[in-house]
């Protein structure tokens, strides 16, 4: 299964269906769902504005997944529409893409992974068939 590492506390918004466009520079040549992994890096100043404690954030660990809807390039004025879905703060710069994404999946317990850049993949057989396939049930 593909994977995509944020920092956080972004991974973990995203989890918890609060951000729901991932800004990135480039477009991902994949559409469906993708596993989100914490990184080891924590962006202090979104956690100090948005008051999560820094400390309670897992890193380093696959966390659940999510499905990337849509892929769109910003405009100055999606940009300005579609920023608190973001919870971005500045304003645009350059070429961006929003990463439209759906259908969160937490995993019950943070899976120990190491990250990369870009999209990489995670066998099949370490992740629960809930959390591949999208279902949000518990067994």
């Amino acid at each position: 299964m593909k994977a995509l590492t944020v920092r956080q506390p972004w991974a973990q918004l995203i989890l918890q269906g609060i951000k729901v466009i991932e800004v990135r520079s480039w477009v991902p040549d994949y559409r469906g769902r993708i596993l989100v992994h914490a990184g080891n890096k924590v962006e202090e100043e979104a956690c100090e504005r948005l008051r999560i404690p820094k400390e309670e954030l897992v890193k380093g660990a696959i966390l659940g997944s999510v499905a990337i809807v849509q892929v769109l390039e910003f405009t100055q004025d999606s940009w300005e529409r579609l920023r608190p879905l973001t919870l971005e703060v500045g304003t645009l710069s350059g070429r961006l893409l929003g990463w439209t994404l759906g259908n969160p999946i937490l995993l019950q317990q943070p899976l120990p992974w190491r990250g990369s850049l870009g999209l990489f993949d995670v066998p099949d057989e370490v992740i629960p068939e809930r959390v591949r396939a999208g279902r949000c049930d518990q067994t």
